[in-house]
C-alpha cells in the first residue's frame, strides 16, 4: 500500500511536474513568439534607422558642398568690394580732380539757358526789329535823296544813327519847299546860269532849302546793247578762249593790238548774302565759267577777276571794265571778325543776294545790307534774286519785292537758269549793274 501511495504520488508529482513543464514550455513559446516580433520590428527599426542615416548623410553632403560654393561665393564677392573700393577710390580722385569740369558745364548749361531765352526774344521780336530797322533805313534814304548832297547838310551833318534829326531835316525841306516853289512861281522864267541861287541869296529863308536840292541824277553812259554789234566782236574775242570765256588772274589782263589800246576801270564787288543763296554760282555766271552743280560752303574768301568792254555813249570811247568779284562764306565771316573789313575795305559795289526760294534769306537783306555798307558811304548797292527760274518752290512774292524796294530804294534784278558760257547770255545778266558801275564812273 504504501508503495503504491507513493507510486501515486510520483505519478501526481510527475503529473504535476510535466504539466508545470508544459506551461513553462508555453509560456518560453509566447515568450520566443514575442522575442520574434521585437527581432522584426528592430529590423524594421533598423531599416528605418539606416533610411534616415543614409538620408541624412546625403543631406549633409549637399549642405557641405552648399557651404563650400557659398564659401566660394562669398571670397568672390570680397574681392570684387575689394576692387570697387579701389575703383571708388579712383572715381573719387577723378571727380576730385574733374570738378572744375562740373562748374564749366554748369555754366555752359546756363549759358545756353540764356541763349535759348535770348534766341526766343529775337525770333519774337524779329517782326517789330525788322520793321523798325526798315523805317529808319527809309528815314536814311529819304534823308540823303533829299538832303545828302547839300552844302547845308555837308557843313552840319546829321548822324546815320540820329533819325530825329534827319526827321527834322526832312520837315525843314518839305515845309521850305512850298516856300521855294512861290519864289519859282513869282520869278521870271530866264535860261541863265544861277538864277535860282540869285533868288536864294535875294531871300535867305530859302538858302538852306536850295542847299538841300540835288540835282537830277543821270542815266547810264555806257551803250547797253553794244556787245551785241559788229565793233565789239574784236574785243570781246580777248576775253575768249576759243568757244569759252577766259579766265584771268589777278594779274592777268586781255591783250590788245596796239590799235586798239583802251584803258582799264578797276572795281571791287563784293557778293553778299547768306549761305546756299548762290554767291559762287553767280560769280562764276558773270565771269562766264562753269558754275558748280553741288552746293559747298566758301571756305575764306574767293575771288574771281573778269575783264568785259563797254562803250561809252557820248564819245564813243571804249574801256574795259576789270571787275574782281569777292565772295566770303557766310561761316567763314562769323568765324574770323578781319574777313568783313578786308572785304569792304575799298570796295566799290555790292551785292546783296537772296533766293526766290529761301524767304529767310530775303528777310536777312536787311542785316546784309546794314553789316555790309554804311548809309554815309558812296557804294553802288544792288539786290539780286536767285533762282528766280524756280517759281514752283518761290516764298517771295512780287508784292514782297515791291515792298521791299519803295522801302529801301535798292533796284532788284533777277536772275535764274543755267548758263553755257554765251555773251548772249552772260551780257543781260551783266549789263544792268554795270551801268549803275559806269554811271559812278563818270
Amino acid at each position: 500500500m504504501e508503495d503504491a501511495d507513493n507510486e501515486l504520488r510520483m505519478q501526481e508529482k510527475s503529473k504535476a511536474a510535466l504539466q508545470s513543464f508544459e506551461e513553462r514550455r508555453a509560456h518560453l513559446q509566447r515568450t520566443v513568439y514575442r522575442m520574434e516580433q521585437c527581432k522584426e520590428d528592430f529590423q524594421d527599426y533598423l531599416k528605418i534607422k539606416d533610411t534616415h542615416q543614409e538620408t541624412a548623410v546625403r543631406k549633409a553632403k549637399h549642405d557641405r558642398q552648399l557651404t563650400d560654393l557659398r564659401k566660394e561665393h562669398l571670397h568672390a564677392l570680397q574681392e570684387e568690394i575689394i576692387a570697387l573700393t579701389q575703383e571708388r577710390k579712383e572715381v573719387e580722385m577723378a571727380v576730385q580732380n574733374n570738378s572744375v569740369y562740373g562748374h564749366y558745364m554748369d555754366k555752359v548749361a546756363q549759358a545756353s539757358k540764356t541763349e535759348t531765352t535770348w534766341t526766343r526774344i529775337q525770333k519774337t521780336a524779329e517782326d517789330k526789329v525788322i520793321l523798325s530797322g526798315q523805317i529808319r533805313m527809309a528815314c536814311l534814304n529819304l534823308y540823303r535823296t533829299v538832303c545828302g548832297k547839300s552844302l547845308h547838310c555837308q557843313q552840319c551833318p546829321v548822324d546815320p544813327e540820329d533819325t530825329d534829326g534827319q526827321l527834322k531835316m526832312i520837315k525843314t525841306f518839305i515845309t521850305q519847299w512850298s516856300g521855294l516853289i512861290a519864289c519859282v512861281c513869282e520869278a521870271t522864267v530866264c535860261t541863265w546860269p544861277g538864277a535860282f541861287e540869285r533868288q536864294a541869296r535875294e531871300r535867305p529863308e530859302l538858302e538852306a532849302c536850295f542847299m538841300m536840292i540835288q540835282p537830277p541824277p543821270s542815266g547810264s553812259i555806257i551803250l547797253i546793247d553794244w556787245h551785241r554789234s559788229a565793233d565789239s566782236k574784236e574785243y570781246l574775242s580777248r576775253i575768249k578762249n576759243k568757244k569759252q570765256r577766259r579766265r584771268f588772274g589777278l594779274l592777268e589782263a586781255p591783250v590788245l593790238p596796239p590799235h586798239l589800246s583802251v584803258d582799264t576801270v578797276r572795281y571791287k564787288v563784293l557778293i553778299s548774302g547768306k549761305s546756299g543763296v548762290g554767291k559762287t554760282a553767280l560769280a562764276a555766271r558773270l565771269a562766264g565759267l562753269d558754275i558748280p552743280r553741288m552746293h559747298y560752303d566758301t571756305t575764306g574768301i574767293e575771288t574771281t577777276v573778269l575783264f568785259w568792254p563797254v562803250k561809252l555813249r557820248d564819245n564813243g570811247r571804249v574801256l574795259f571794265f576789270r571787275l574782281q568779284l569777292w565772295d566770303c562764306g557766310e561761316n567763314a565771316l562769323r568765324r574770323f571778325d578781319h574777313l568783313l573789313p578786308s572785304c569792304k575795305e575799298q570796295v566799290d559795289a555790292i551785292l546783296f543776294l537772296f533766293s526766290f526760294t529761301d524767304r529767310a534769306s530775303f528777310e536777312d537783306l536787311s542785316n546784309q545790307i546794314a553789316r555790309g555798307s554804311e548809309p554815309s558811304d558812296n557804294v553802288v548797292k544792288l539786290v539780286v534774286g536767285t533762282k528766280f527760274d524756280l517759281f514752283m518752290h518761290t516764298d517771295v512774292t512780287e508784292r514782297d519785292v515791291r515792298k521791299f524796294q519803295e522801302v529801301w530804294g535798292l533796284p532788284v534784278f533777277r536772275m535764274g537758269g543755267d548758263v553755257v558760257g554765251g555773251f548772249g547770255e552772260v551780257a543781260p545778266s551783266s549789263m544792268p549793274w554795270l551801268s549803275a558801275c559806269g554811271t559812278r564812273t563818270a
